[in-house]
């Protein structure tokens, strides 16, 4: 039995978890005394992370054999909040939240030139950080578009070759796709024509 007297109450830390609360005075007991409300809060920051991936096939999904990608932007945003990362070369990132930063984010990445995004359709994850969840495969998914350039000559041999020979300004090129028409072009003065953004 141990007498009235002043009690320390303490408790034991646990990896990757931060104590909230202050720890509770001593508290001084008497014989008969209940003391209750002696409470300990914790928080273990939460992650959000994912893939930035070459979606080589364009059908918004990271298959097997597909490539990550390195040196993309990633942004986090919460109102005035904002966390900026970089993919990896394995093109994984990762964002940790600390107590002044639960809620939810708005996660996008920077576009770059010669590619197009297919995953999330919408350009967005919308997540919720709050302690203890770990919200993992928050990916992105780009793919470069497929082109078709040429140009137009006036074959002046009849050799089926250009050399030498005279561009030809002012054609239309036209463009088909199973059979159905989907792009035009008027050769330019040195005869070029291209169709870009193509699937």
């Amino acid at each position: 039995l141990e007498l009235p007297g002043t009690y320390t109450v303490t408790e034991v830390q646990q990896s990757g978890w931060q104590q909230t609360t202050t720890s509770p005075a001593p508290i001084e007991i008497q014989l008969g005394q209940t003391i209750s409300g002696v409470n300990f809060g914790n928080f273990k920051p939460p992650k959000i992370s994912g893939y930035k991936f070459e979606d080589a096939n364009g059908n918004s999904v990271f298959d097997n054999g597909e490539s990550g990608l390195e040196g993309w932007t990633i942004n986090a945003v919460k109102g005035s909040q904002t966390k900026t990362t970089t993919t990896a070369p394995d093109g994984s990132y990762s964002f940790t939240f600390s107590t002044t930063e639960t809620g939810t984010w708005s996660l996008s990445e920077v576009q770059q030139s010669g590619w197009s995004q297919s995953f999330p359709v919408n350009r967005t994850h919308s997540v919720l950080a709050v302690s203890a969840v770990d919200t993992m495969n928050v990916s992105f998914g780009n793919y470069r578009p497929a082109s078709i350039s040429g140009q137009k000559f006036e074959d002046m041999n009849g050799d089926s070759a250009m050399t030498d020979d005279l561009t030809l300004s002012g054609w239309i090129i036209k463009l088909f796709k199973d059979e159905e028409l989907i792009g035009s072009a008027i050769t330019g003065t040195s005869g070029e024509f291209s169709f870009e953004g193509l699937l």
